[in-house]
């Protein structure tokens, strides 16, 4: 009787091994690729709401809208798939090819400053006039102005300096990616000084950036 109780249990552990599908192996998931940077159109910031998106192939990927004027941030899904691609931007539908830069490797280079620019198409010059009088031919062309001088950064702007160069840029960006994810007092790029560097800290960089 035991005998056949246990070979009972094994006929059905059988059915049960050979019933089972096999588990699938599920690949990890695909890093985004994260662009930020300027958004202007026509030598001004381009204003709160207007939309940015992004074509790989003529396909549009990925879209948003600006909620600070003249920044942007924007993800490219699957950006280990597009490595080597290129992107192609608009704002407001408005394409020019100066807003194209290609993905990179996304385990190294998950975010990429691009500014994108919009600019009215160049007026020819008109041509000069021919033929002789007039005291000569001579055309006047403007001179460059002056640069502006640098201004002092505002009080939000100082928060971000994180190496207190009295610029805000690259640098600062840098020590954000340095320090990221750490946790304690006094650190530099703990720019909203709640003891940790994460996202709030990316946005007020943003937010204060100027390239």
């Amino acid at each position: 009787m035991k005998k056949k109780i246990i070979l009972t249990i094994l006929s059905c552990l059988s059915l049960l091994f050979v019933q089972t599908p096999q588990a699938k192996a599920i690949a990890p998931p695909s890093l985004p690729v994260f662009f930020f940077g300027n958004a202007t159109i026509f030598g001004h910031p381009a204003p709160v709401g207007a939309q940015i998106s992004a074509e790989i192939n003529g396909t549009q990927v990925a879209s948003t809208q600006l909620a600070i004027a003249g920044k942007y941030f924007i993800e490219i899904p699957n950006g280990s798939a597009n490595i080597g691609k290129t992107v192609s931007f608009k704002i407001n539908g408005i394409a020019k090819s100066n807003n194209q830069r290609q993905c990179a490797n996304v385990a190294t280079t998950p975010l990429i400053n691009f500014n994108l620019i919009i600019e009215a198409d160049p007026t020819p010059a008109p041509n000069p006039p021919s033929g002789g009088g007039g005291g000569g031919g001579a055309i006047l062309t403007p001179s460059p102005s002056p640069n502006p001088s640098s201004q002092p950064l505002t009080s939000a702007q100082q928060k971000v300096d994180a190496n207190k160069d009295d610029k805000i840029d690259a640098l600062d960006f840098n020590a954000l990616m340095v320090h990221w994810g750490e946790e304690g007092e006094k650190i530099s790029a703990d720019f909203n000084a709640d003891n940790k560097v994460d996202i709030l800290d990316f946005n007020m960089l943003m937010i204060n950036w100027a390239f």
